[in-house]
């Protein structure tokens, strides 16, 4: 995904602070795993936040990945793919979002040196997998039990 005004980005309602509103609602007594009282407080968060997406060109997704029979030859192939399929990575901010599975076999392959293609980065003090200067982030909703895509 290639993030940009332009391309693909997140809006808020209008004199919203961010979409970010939150309620407080007091000091409660709580009681923890053993039965013992003791005071919280609590405050009820809500986000509204909208996607626009103003060229579907900059969102690819690279579906059907067995993680069972994936090698990582395969899933290089398919990243190189997806990022080819976006008409200018330069537009914006690209960064791809797989699974737990699939990072975790990008954080492997990120650690043998030899590797141009994955390299683990330091981005603000903490470790990054890249794949070609594109950041690897895990998102757990992507599921490895979703149904196959057929043609």
């Amino acid at each position: 995904m290639c993030w940009s005004d332009q391309t693909v980005h997140f809006t808020f309602p209008k004199g919203s602070s961010n979409g970010l509103s939150h309620k407080d609602l007091g000091e409660v007594t709580l009681e923890d795993a053993n039965g013992g009282k003791y005071q919280g407080l609590r405050t009820h968060y809500k986000w509204t936040p909208g996607l626009v997406v103003r060229d579907w060109r900059y969102v690819v997704r690279i579906a059907s990945i067995d993680p069972k029979n994936i090698g990582s030859n395969s899933l290089r192939h398919a990243l190189i793919e997806g990022l080819n399929m976006i008409p200018n990575t330069n537009m914006g901010r690209t960064a791809i979002y797989c699974n737990q599975t699939v990072k975790t076999l990008l954080d492997i392959e990120a650690s043998d040196k030899s590797n141009v293609m994955l390299k683990t980065e330091n981005w603000e003090g903490k470790p990054v997998t890249t794949f070609w200067g594109c950041p690897v982030r895990r998102v757990d909703s992507i599921l490895n039990t979703e149904a196959a895509i057929s043609a």
